[in-house]
């Protein structure tokens, strides 16, 4: 695993948003890891009221979104409402 600040910033905001029974199947070594890596002066603010697509994550983010769907959950990419990919 190997992501840019940028994303590390924007995975931490997102994920905040995702049920516990979801995020306590993260591995704390992917987390701990997005912790240390991120720009703690990160702009990127989740809105919950838009639609993922349209908050301009970039798309090493999403690519690590889809591979952390495919490896913690199953196969699923379980994200809340309006994060849809």
């Amino acid at each position: 695993m190997d992501y840019s600040s940028k994303t590390c910033d924007e995975l931490i905001e997102i994920l905040r948003y995702i049920p516990k029974e979801y995020y306590v199947l993260l591995p704390d070594e992917l987390v701990n890891y997005l912790h240390r890596n991120c720009n703690s002066e990160s702009t990127f603010v989740y809105n919950r009221a838009k639609p993922l697509k349209e908050q301009g994550i970039s798309d090493e983010t999403k690519i690590a979104l889809r591979d952390i769907g495919k490896r913690y959950w199953g196969g699923n990419l379980f994200l809340p409402d309006n994060l849809d990919l």
